[in-house]
């Protein structure tokens, strides 16, 4: 225990600063993301991404600027508005399995019902004269992270990844990045309730020989519970400091949804 202790304080810290030097990027991304975010299509986006995973996406797209985004997960389709928003001129794929659920419709994208793992990246993205930076893969499709990683870093030369879902080893429904860097056991969320899976060794040790560059964004701010509602400890979820540590005035309008974040994270293949 004291083991894992000491390499998850390790990470954090490593994580920490690779971060530090963007917090004062972050705080003048804020004021146009406010602006971009009062008027998103759906006011109520629940079960898709709020506040603290949208400035995120922003700030992570500005910084990376592909010229495509393959997105897969759609859910309302808020984050399709986000990501054409953000990068006016961007090419952008839309993938999931439910489009009756969609209540946002781009002009801009072309949306499939394909799963992202159906398609020949390589082929598409040579025809559209692009390379694997011109590219960001998005992922916020609740489905086992190794078993996309796999294929990309198999089948694809795609290299640039957002991962939305990125929940702790106690929390969550699907395998998580951050879950392997945590190592130890880990729960998944089923209807049935949680269950418990062992320590992934095997998957953490391939997650670390395919990985670049893992980055987490922070929380804007932290607040005393998370969104499971317990309180929020850095041993049971190792998170980066905040950008604020209290709500700025400006800021007030959507303190509400601060409580969402979930650790959304980049991810940069070798």
């Amino acid at each position: 225990m004291l083991f894992i202790f000491k390499e998850v304080l390790k990470n954090i810290l490593k994580i920490t600063l690779q971060m530090d030097n963007n917090y004062a990027n972050y705080k003048k991304y804020l004021e146009d993301f406010i602006t971009l975010y009062r008027t998103k299509p759906i006011s109520n986006n629940e079960g898709g991404m709020k506040f603290p995973h949208m400035f995120a996406t922003y700030c992570l797209l500005k910084e990376l600027n592909p010229k495509l985004v393959l997105e897969s997960g759609v859910w309302y389709g808020q984050g399709t508005w986000l990501i054409e928003q953000t990068l006016p001129q961007c090419q952008i794929i839309s993938m999931d399995p439910a489009p009756h659920v969609r209540r946002y419709n781009s002009p801009n994208a072309f949306y499939t019902t394909d799963d992202i793992t159906s398609i020949d990246w390589n082929n598409f993205i040579e025809s559209k004269n692009l390379t694997p930076d011109d590219v960001v893969v998005f992922l916020d499709d609740h489905q086992n992270i190794l078993n996309r990683l796999e294929f990309l870093k198999n089948f694809t030369s795609l290299k640039h990844i957002l991962s939305e879902d990125n929940y702790p080893s106690s929390q969550g429904d699907c395998l998580s990045l951050k879950k392997l860097r945590m190592g130890g056991e880990y729960v998944l969320d089923t209807p049935q309730g949680k269950s418990l899976h062992p320590s992934p060794k095997n998957e953490s040790k391939y997650l670390n020989s395919i990985t670049d560059t893992y980055r987490e964004f922070p929380p804007i701010v932290k607040p005393t519970h998370t969104r499971w509602g317990d309180l929020w400890e850095n041993v049971k979820y190792p998170t980066l400091p905040p950008i604020y540590s209290d709500v700025p005035d400006y800021l007030k309008d959507f303190e509400s949804e601060f409580k969402d974040y979930t650790w959304i994270c980049y991810l940069k293949l070798n």
